[in-house]
């Protein structure tokens, strides 16, 4: 992650090493904040900052 901090496929699998290691939290917010930053779907793009929003705290419920 360090050497290559915008390597958005390094992030994906950091993500899962994450989850696989009970960081889940922390897992879903590297994958969310992942997808808002690099979709290109016009749907996810319209939602970005709900979904990094929802990634910052995501026990809350809304």
């Amino acid at each position: 992650m360090k050497l290559f901090p915008e390597d958005n496929a390094i992030k994906t699998f950091y993500a899962m090493t994450l989850y696989n290691l009970g960081e889940f939290s922390s897992a879903m917010k590297m994958l969310l904040t992942n997808l808002a930053d690099t979709s290109l779907d016009e749907n996810i793009k319209q939602y970005g900052k709900a979904i990094k929003l929802y990634a910052d705290d995501l026990d809350k419920i809304w």
